[in-house]
C-alpha cells in the first residue's frame, strides 16, 4: 500500500483483498506457465484508486519498478497499471478471485460503525482453469435504489441494528436472475470484512424481512418500495451491466476530432476526457428507444463543443441507419444529440451510470503524472 509516498507491506492475497479508493497498491503475482515448473513468471501490478493523489501514484510506479528490478527472472517479468473500475478477470484471478473496493466517501474514520454498509458483487464469470466464480465487491449506498435483480449484494448492519456489539449478522441478498456462484463469493467477501464469527442470512428478492429493510431505512416504507419499485430502482445498474450504456471521450488534434470508447464506463470517467467533452450512447433495441447525450464541462469553449457536436451527429445518423438495416424501428430514437452541461444533468442522464442520482456531485479527479498520461 502506498500512501503519501510511504510504502507499507500488507498481507498476501490468501484471502480477498480490501482496497481503498484513496490509495495505490503494488501487487506482485508469480506463477509457473504451462507444465514447466522450473520456469517462473511474474506480473507486477499497480492498482490506482480513483481518488489517489498524484504523489501516491508516482510513488506506486517507482515501487513497481523497484519490485520488478528485484525479480530473479527479470526477463519474464511484466508490469501493468490498473485503474479502479478497469480491472480484468486475470487481475482478479491473480488477487485471489475476489476483490473488495471501498470508495473514499464511505471510509470516514469513526463513521463506518455508525451506519449499515452495502456491497454489490460484480460478476466476472468463471476462472478458465478451476471454474470458480471470479468477481469483486464494490461498496454502494445502503438504500433500496441500489439493488438490481441481476446482481448479488451483502449487507453489514450498523452497530445500532446489531445491538451495539458489532456486526453478528450479515445479509446476502440474491437477485432473481443473478448467478448462483455469486452467493458463495458474497459470503467470502463478507467474512473478509467482518473479523468476528458472523451468521450469514440469505435474503431472496421479494422476500425481504423487516430486520433487513430496517438497515436501509424505515421498514414499512422500504417494504412497500421493495415490492413496487425494486426493478426500477436498479434499472441503471442492469442496463449498464448489459452493455447498453456506451461512453466515448472526444480527442482533438488541431481541427481533427475523434471519439474513443471507454471500457466499463462509470460516472467519474466523464471527467477524464482530454477535451472535457464526452458522448454517452444509450441505444436499447429491446425497448425500441435510445438517446445520445453530449456532456461537456462548465469551462468548455464553444468552438470545441461545436466541433465535437458535429461528430456526434454523424455518429447518431450512422447508428440509426445500422439499426434500420437490421430491421429495428428507430421511431423512438433521438434524431439529434442532447447537450448536457456539467451540473445541469437531467433525470434521464442520471440513469446512464450505476450509483449516479440527483445527489451525485462530480468532483475533479487528481490528474495522472505526465509519464502515465499516455
Amino acid at each position: 500500500e502506498v500512501e503519501k509516498g510511504r510504502e507499507e507491506e500488507n498481507e498476501t492475497a490468501s484471502r480477498p483483498l480490501v482496497l481503498d479508493s484513496r490509495h495505490c497498491y503494488v501487487m506482485r503475482y508469480t506463477y509457473c506457465p504451462g507444465i514447466d515448473r522450473q520456469q517462473t513468471r511474474s506480473i507486477t501490478y499497480v492498482w490506482q484508486g480513483r481518488w489517489a493523489g498524484r504523489a501516491s501514484v508516482a510513488a506506486a510506479v517507482m515501487s513497481m519498478n523497484e519490485v520488478s528490478a528485484s525479480s530473479t527472472s527479470a526477463f519474464h517479468d511484466d508490469k501493468e497499471v490498473v485503474q479502479e473500475g478497469k480491472e480484468s478477470q486475470h487481475f482478479l484471478i491473480a488477487m485471489g478471485k475476489a476483490l473488495i473496493i471501498t470508495p473514499a466517501e464511505h471510509t470516514d474514520e469513526g463513521r463506518t460503525e455508525q451506519r449499515s454498509r452495502l456491497f454489490m458483487v460484480c460478476d466476472f464469470g468463471d476462472a478458465p482453469s478451476s471454474g470458480a466464480a471470479v468477481g469483486m465487491a464494490v461498496e454502494v449506498k445502503a438504500r433500496m435504489e441500489s439493488f438490481y435483480s441481476g446482481a448479488c449484494y451483502f449487507l453489514i448492519p450498523s452497530q445500532e441494528e446489531a445491538g451495539g456489539k458489532g456486526s453478528s449478522v450479515v445479509y446476502v441478498w440474491m437477485g432473481t436472475v443473478a448467478r448462483q456462484p455469486m452467493r458463495a463469493l458474497a459470503e467470502t467477501c463478507a467474512r473478509a470484512l467482518v473479523t468476528a464469527d458472523v451468521e450469514v442470512k440469505q435474503v431472496e428478492e421479494g422476500e425481504e424481512t423487516k430486520e433487513f429493510l430496517k438497515c436501509l431505512g424505515d421498514a414499512e416504507k422500504m417494504s412497500n418500495y421493495a415490492r413496487v419499485n425494486l426493478n426500477d430502482g436498479g434499472r441503471a445498474a442492469g442496463e449498464q451491466l448489459m452493455g447498453l450504456t456506451r461512453l466515448f471521450h472526444f480527442e482533438m488534434a488541431g481541427t481533427m476530432v475523434r471519439p474513443r470508447e471507454v471500457a466499463r464506463p462509470s460516472a467519474p470517467d466523464l471527467l477524464e476526457a482530454p477535451t472535457g467533452i464526452c458522448m454517452v450512447d444509450r441505444a436499447d433495441p429491446k425497448r425500441l428507444s435510445g438517446s445520445l447525450y453530449v456532456w461537456y464541462e462548465r469551462d468548455c469553449s464553444e468552438q470545441r463543443l461545436q466541433s465535437c457536436l458535429s461528430v456526434a451527429k454523424r455518429y447518431l445518423d450512422a447508428r440509426n441507419r445500422r439499426l434500420q438495416s437490421q430491421g429495428a424501428s428507430t421511431e423512438n430514437y433521438d434524431e439529434e444529440p442532447t447537450l448536457i452541461k456539467q451540473g445541469e444533468e437531467t433525470a434521464d442522464f442520471f440513469r446512464c451510470f450505476i450509483g449516479m442520482d440527483r445527489s451525485f456531485q462530480l468532483q475533479d479527479r487528481p490528474a495522472l503524472p505526465s509519464f502515465l498520461s499516455s
